[in-house]
């Protein structure tokens, strides 16, 4: 079973590769991504509000970066 830190060094690396592709001289990819896992979240719809928040967290903090945090959103 993969840990939460490397679940989020594969994201990371997802993240790297899609930030440095050729999308053309005036195409520019950023990528914000919030993680959540199954473990601490206990349902469905709590896990989506988890990742919901820590990828707006991801944007709020300049974007083009993951953000994986433990805590319930409004913490």
């Amino acid at each position: 079973m993969r840990t939460s830190i490397s679940r989020c060094h594969i994201i990371e690396q997802i993240q790297k590769h899609l930030r440095t592709r050729s999308l053309g001289s005036d195409i520019t990819l950023s990528c914000s991504f919030g993680l959540a896992s199954t473990e601490e979240a206990g349902s469905f719809d709590l896990l989506l509000e988890l990742a919901d928040s820590r990828m707006y967290l991801a944007k709020k903090r300049g974007g083009n970066q993951v953000v994986y945090e433990e805590g319930l959103p409004g913490d």
